[in-house]
């Protein structure tokens, strides 16, 4: 009987392990997709030069993409300095006064900008079709790293760029080891559009503009639709926040939930803002920052 009894002790042991062991595991995997991802430096590189390792065993979204620079870059001496770069018109500006300039370069289909803070990071632009493209590149070297294993609070990103009709579009493909997020950025002057989207909503090809603008005009037409569409458990969704301006600083409120997003520093035009709203932070690390004056007694 003793023997009988130890044994469904172990039993029930065992079971309350297994349980444990499982709730634990739901709970690192939830983190890791819940993580706010903070400011990571970017790389800007052209985008029409993407190319793709053929591979039969990975989907489109998961291949291994490689990055090329333009190769020739304009001296310096062919740069003009303006007091900003506006991504919008894709012109340098000089009505506004920033502490940093803007020094702009167009050649042939392409268009070089860089900062007077940091002149050895050339952005390049490049003509597609009848719009301007560009690609920003993130925490690449983290693409394989789990969040959970390696503590890293950063996903390796890329963002698949087009300026079109004074409106700035941004693909946004975050990877974590085999899993890849997609979220697509639409920015105007004053607003920003921001839509979750399933990692199967738009290929990773070399060239992905033509789909992202395909997927904007159904995301517009069939809003109500697309955004309850499920797949398991995910579905779209679709946040809107509003640019205002504060001490002539911008920050970014969101439309319905009034969440508030402050700009770091030396964000100080909308091109230092870019890309999504990675150089942007929520109140509490505004706070922690000393970007905005703490409410706490």
């Amino acid at each position: 009987m003793m023997g009988k009894a130890d044994s469904k002790k172990r039993e029930n042991k065992y079971s309350v392990m297994k349980k444990l062991f499982l709730l634990l595991f739901l709970f690192l995997a939830l983190h890791s997709c819940t993580l706010e991802h903070k400011r990571g430096k970017g790389e800007h590189v052209d985008a029409p030069h993407v190319e793709s390792k053929d591979s039969d065993t990975k989907p489109k979204a998961e291949k291994e993409r490689i990055f090329y620079q333009v190769k020739n870059i304009p001296p310096k001496s062919e740069f003009k300095k303006y007091n900003y770069f506006d991504e919008f018109t894709m012109r340098g500006r000089n009505n506004k006064i920033f502490t940093q300039k803007a020094y702009v370069c167009k050649k042939g289909k392409h268009i070089f900008v860089y900062m007077s803070d940091n002149p050895d990071s050339i952005i390049t632009y490049t003509r597609y079709k009848d719009f301007w493209t560009n690609t920003i590149v993130r925490e690449w070297d983290t693409k394989e790293d789990c969040l959970i294993k390696d503590g890293i609070d950063l996903p390796a990103r890329c963002y698949d760029r087009l300026i079109k009709g004074g409106k700035i579009y941004e693909l946004r493909t975050a990877y974590i080891e085999s899993i890849v997020f997609k979220r697509l950025y639409v920015k105007t002057r004053n607003k920003c559009e921001i839509y979750e989207l399933f990692s199967s909503d738009i290929e990773h090809e070399s060239q992905p503009y033509d789909d992202i603008l395909k997927l904007y005009a159904l995301l517009k037409n069939q809003k109500e639709q697309l955004l309850k569409t499920r797949v398991y458990e995910q579905k779209r969704h679709l946040s809107i926040y509003i640019k205002k301006l504060q001490d002539k600083r911008a920050y970014y409120k969101e439309l319905k939930e009034g969440y508030v997003l402050y700009p770091l520093r030396g964000v100080e035009d909308d091109l230092s803002s870019q890309p999504g709203l990675d150089n942007f932070v929520g109140e509490d690390v505004a706070e922690e920052l000393l970007l905005i004056p703490s409410k706490k007694p």
